[in-house]
């Protein structure tokens, strides 16, 4: 693969890991917002839980359009290969391949987490 094919390549990959910290970011901003309004939200009485709903879905759908076409695009990583067998204190990252130490809150690589 030539230079510029490896560097658009690592450039994407770089473009979704910081896409899914900040998808990770607005989630705990919402959700901390909805507990603020947690009776608005459980009675149902709308004004303001449709404006903390309106005010974060726009972001969310605008954010996963271009997540995923991005997603779409990059070239597949591939997986490691040989690798020895994994330590009790790891496991695999779903979206990339690598090792992730229990102690780690993402993967290291491409920055996947449970959340």
């Amino acid at each position: 693969m030539p230079n510029s094919e490896a560097a658009d390549e690592k450039q994407m990959h770089e473009a979704l890991r910081v896409l899914n910290s900040y998808y990770t970011r607005l989630a705990r901003e919402m959700s901390a917002e909805i507990v603020e309004e947690r009776e608005t939200f459980e009675a149902g009485s709308g004004s303001s839980a449709h404006v903390v709903i309106e005010k974060y879905a726009e972001q969310i759908r605008l954010l996963g359009s271009v997540y995923h076409l991005l997603k779409w695009k990059a070239p597949v990583m591939k997986k490691p290969e040989g690798l020895l067998p994994l330590a009790k204190t790891e496991f695999r990252c779903f979206s990339c391949g690598a090792a992730i130490k229990s102690d780690d809150a993402q993967c290291r690589i491409c920055g996947w987490t449970w959340n």
